[in-house]
Formats: C-alpha cells, structure tokens, sequence
C-alpha cells in the first residue's frame, strides 16, 4: 500500500503540473507573437507617416518656397557645395546607422532582455520604440534636404535627399520576418526553461 502511494505521488502530480506548465507557457508564446505582430501593423502605419508621408509634405512646401516671388536667401556657390557634399556623406552613413540599429534595438537580447519575465506588452513597447527610432534616423536625409533649400538648393537637391530616406525605410524597416524570429527565439527560450524547471521538480520534497 506504502509503496503504491509513492507511485502516485511519483506519477500523476507530476504529469499534471508538468501539463499545466505547458499550456500555460504556450499560451504565453502565444500572447508574445500577437503582441509582436500589433506592434508591427502599428509602426508599418507610422513607418509610412514618416518616410512617406512627411517627405511629401515638405515636397510641397519645398515647391511654394522655390516658386517665383519668394524672396530666397541663398549661400556663395562654394559654400553650398561643401554643405552639400558633407550633408550627402552623412546621409549615406544614416542609412548604415539605421541598420546596425535595426539589428541592435531589434535584437531579442534588447525585445525580452530577461525572457523569464517578458511580457506581451514590454515586448509590444520596446518593438514600437526601436521602430520609431529606426524611422527618425531614415528620416533625417529629408530634413537635410529642406534645410538646403533655404540655403539656396535646387529641388533636383531635395528629391536627391528624400531617396535616401526611401533607400533607408526599404532597407531597415521592421518586417514580418523581424517578428517571426523574435518569436522563435522566445518560443525556444521558454520550452528550454520550462524544460529545466521540470527537471528540477521534486513531487516528493514536502512528503519527505
């Protein structure tokens, strides 16, 4: 009898506990995948406000400030190709600092930082904040290029600065592939965990 009561003890709590833990950790990976995914619709959407949305903006009031009749300011010929040249090197060089920080702020050692205790809405913040990041560094050519106009630039000069804007949304912008391997790696790393915590369960410590 003693020793039928020591398999039960041994068997089912175990198996049941180590079933609960299961469901409940994929339900979690699950939740972490949703959250992951709202997070990239929402930046998609403010991706494209940015890069796509404000250039424009700034096209038009490019072309209303060069229009006849609007007194211009504009720098010695000299002086504005300096500017310009230095403005298109730090241009080329945002659209290599957008893609480190794509591979830094949307590494999941930045998204879960300690995976054991993550969330579906810290990673969900931290995926936005590395997106809205990732757009204001695309979007800094388009601001170089509207500042040389008031410094006496063509908008042949303009439209030459928004491509880089256009260049860094297509290169760095976060992607469905992005979220699919922020969430194998979370998936792998909780089974992994779960894993070690059951191995470490002892159904017989409080009876001992």
């Amino acid at each position: 009898m003693f020793a039928d009561v020591i398999q039960f003890l041994q068997e089912a709590p175990f198996e049941d506990s180590l079933s609960l833990s299961h469901m409940e950790n994929q339900e979690t990976i699950r939740d972490i995948r949703r959250a992951l995914e709202r997070g990239l619709r929402r930046t998609t959407n403010l991706g494209m406000l940015m890069n796509l949305g404000i250039p424009a903006v700034l096209f038009v009031l490019a072309v209303v400030f060069l229009s006849p009749g609007v007194s211009k300011a504009a720098l010695e010929p000299s002086s504005f190709n300096l500017i310009f040249i230095i403005l298109i090197a730090v241009s080329a060089a945002d659209i290599g600092v957008g893609l480190f920080l794509k591979r830094r702020l949307l590494s999941p050692q930045n998204i879960f930082k300690k995976a054991s205790a993550a969330t579906e809405i810290t990673a969900e913040v931290r995926f936005i904040q590395a997106a809205i990041v990732i757009y204001a560094i695309n979007l800094s050519p388009t601001i170089y290029g509207f500042v040389l106009i008031f410094l006496g630039g063509k908008i042949e000069n303009f439209l030459l600065f928004v491509a880089f804007t256009l260049i860094g949304f297509q290169l760095a912008r976060p992607r469905s592939g992005d979220v699919e391997k922020l969430s194998q790696y979370y998936s792998r790393n909780s089974q992994s965990q779960g894993a070690a915590r059951g191995k470490s369960i002892d159904p017989l410590k409080d009876f001992h």
